[in-house]
């Protein structure tokens, strides 16, 4: 089955895939809540094109282009030939990740530190290596970490709460106010 995520089908395409993945990625949450000790089995089937077609969306628009030197608008002009090939190789066992393309930053502060075990290059005048990959590789990226994070964000919440660490979009308020519940609810 093809699905088609072409621009004139686009946003219909979304919202169906928004649904079904919202759904998948709930079921999986709840069992993870209900059963911690369930060991869940076929996720990789979650990693169609459906689902990475939901995903595609969610990735900066701005992002550098991986070694491929394939941007976000040129990936998105053949999306469903782009999602399509990733998924037909994630079948045969054939998907490799491209390898990142490197890119040095400037550290935090300017700060140079010499390290003799590293190479020169690494360190040289404060800067830091950045690995940037490709625009495919990050759509699944996002789709096993969309599946990881449903599973283990119930595992990992309290111990979260407790050191007061922030989740992506809660801050220290929201934190406070659950480790309340928590308390409260267990007793």
């Amino acid at each position: 089955m093809t699905v088609l995520c072409s621009m004139q089908r686009k946003h219909m395409q979304i919202r169906q895939a928004d649904k079904h993945m919202q759904t998948s990625l709930h079921g999986i949450a709840k069992r993870a809540k209900v059963a911690p000790d369930h060991r869940f089995g076929n996720l990789f089937s979650l990693l169609n094109e459906e689902n990475l077609c939901w995903c595609f969306p969610q990735l900066n628009k701005k992002s550098a282009p991986g070694v491929d030197a394939v941007s976000y608008s040129t990936f998105e002009v053949k999306l469903d030939e782009n999602i399509q090939r990733i998924v037909e190789d994630l079948k045969g066992n054939r998907y490799k990740a491209k390898l990142v393309r490197r890119k040095y930053i400037p550290k935090a502060g300017g700060k140079q530190q010499h390290n003799q075990n590293q190479s020169a290059p690494l360190r040289r005048h404060g800067k830091r290596p950045l690995g940037i990959p490709t625009i495919g590789d990050k759509v699944l990226q996002k789709a096993v970490a969309l599946i990881l994070s449903a599973i283990y964000e119930e595992d990992f919440f309290l111990a979260v709460m407790v050191t007061d660490g922030v989740r992506d979009h809660n801050g220290r308020l929201l934190n406070s106010a659950r480790i309340s519940i928590a308390v409260v609810t267990d007793g």
